[in-house]
């Protein structure tokens, strides 16, 4: 397995853990590889483009730090499949990335309207602009990282009760496609505050790197899904509408025990990816994130970090239909059309289950297991049962 990472803008993105395993699927060769709208990932969700700073009070979110960067992209570029491991590229991390530590954003007045917010990441200067309308308000001009600064629009602006951390999810476009790219700004990050423990364990920022939700609140996660959409797998002779189960939050819960309380409900009115304040169980339809055809991308988790504090702010699943659609794609193979209906059913309803589970492992702090050790975060398990290791690392990192 992988990583999806899409570098076609920015040279340093940090992107969401997705998951990928290797399976048979029929070879494409052309230039370019076209994942699909971006803006799918926005799909029944309801937005707020208007930023939460105006001209008088933008100052307040002066030398906070760009912590994640996250992109969608329609295409890439490519040439031809290679074949690969599933676990390359997605190990888990031995240490804490601190290269955000001196990412501090700083505005300055270009004129009586314009405004620009200026840091590095990395090595990497970005700039976003931003013009005050008539009322005051302030509208997003353009993002450029070391680069031609590219036209922008807002899509959603989020911030946190405390305002110790704020999010911008903006729509770019060029001549090679469109772009969906999410920027979280927090107030600081002080990496010596991260908390460290045994390295028996695999998470997240690293091993022994203690991220996790907030233990004095309930942990809601909402399936975000329009009322009466399913996930639907759809094949030359048949399609497949299958549930999300939730016995994976009583699963995890029985191993949280009391240190953090999950709650989980369907929402049919619910805001994008990139809001820190809901977080949600999203399904894509069309959208394929992994290239190679060879592998399958079954889901896929994003999640924000307090690094000061420790803590996971934000966290998001996104279950990728497109990507089951490689596997019909096989069964669709007269050398398949044996194989009955409720046998390819169950496979996908298992899969699904084991799916959400081991996505749902990442989105409380988890990293993927590839030493061998049973677990439902290693690609080796294919099991929607949590096993002792399992039990014992979120326990752990809970207690």
């Amino acid at each position: 397995m992988k990583t999806i990472i899409y570098l076609l803008l920015l040279p340093f993105l940090v992107m969401p853990i997705a998951c990928s395993k290797s399976e048979k699927s029929k070879p494409a060769v052309s230039k370019y590889f076209y994942h699909g709208n971006p803006l799918e990932l926005l799909a029944g969700s309801t937005t707020n483009p208007n930023i939460g700073f105006d001209k008088d009070t933008y100052l307040q979110f002066d030398k906070y730090i760009l912590t994640t960067v996250s992109m969608f992209s329609e295409k890439s570029e490519r040439t031809a499949d290679v074949q690969e491991d599933a676990e390359d590229g997605n190990e888990a991390t031995d240490e804490l990335d601190t290269s955000a530590a001196n990412s501090m954003f700083s505005f300055s007045t270009i004129d009586s309207e314009t405004i620009s917010y200026d840091g590095v990441y990395g090595d990497t200067p970005i700039n976003i602009k931003f013009k005050s309308n008539t009322s005051g308000k302030l509208e997003l001009q353009t993002v450029s990282a070391d680069s031609e600064p590219m036209a922008a629009k807002l899509l959603h602006f989020s911030i946190t009760p405390n305002q110790r951390l704020f999010s911008l999810l903006v729509e770019l476009s060029d001549p090679d496609g469109s772009y969906l790219l999410l920027l979280t700004f927090s107030k600081d990050a002080d990496f010596d505050q991260v908390k460290k423990g045994d390295k028996k364990y695999y998470y997240t920022e690293g091993r022994g790197v203690l991220f996790a939700w907030d233990k004095t609140k309930e942990l809601e996660v909402n399936y975000c899904i329009p009322k009466g959409k399913t996930i639907s797998i759809k094949g030359k002779y048949a399609t497949y509408n299958m549930p999300v189960k939730d016995s994976f939050v009583s699963d995890w819960q029985s191993a949280l025990g009391s240190s953090l309380k999950l709650k989980y409900k369907e929402l049919n009115s619910y805001p994008p990816f990139s809001d820190l304040n809901t977080h949600c169980i999203y399904v894509l339809d069309s959208y394929v994130t992994e290239e190679n055809s060879s592998l399958i991308n079954y889901g896929m988790a994003l999640t924000i970090k307090d690094v000061t504090k420790s803590q996971i702010v934000d966290g998001d699943i996104f279950l990728n239909s497109a990507e089951f659609k490689k596997q019909i794609d096989v069964l669709d193979d007269p050398e398949y059309r044996s194989v009955e209906y409720s046998y390819i059913y169950k496979h996908f309803s298992d899969t699904i289950a084991y799916t959400i589970s081991h996505e749902f492992g990442h989105l409380l702090g988890l990293d993927h297991v590839f030493d061998g050790t049973a677990s439902i975060m290693s690609y080796e398990f294919g099991d929607a049962v949590l096993s002792s290791f399992d039990k014992e690392s979120i326990q752990y990192l809970y207690k």
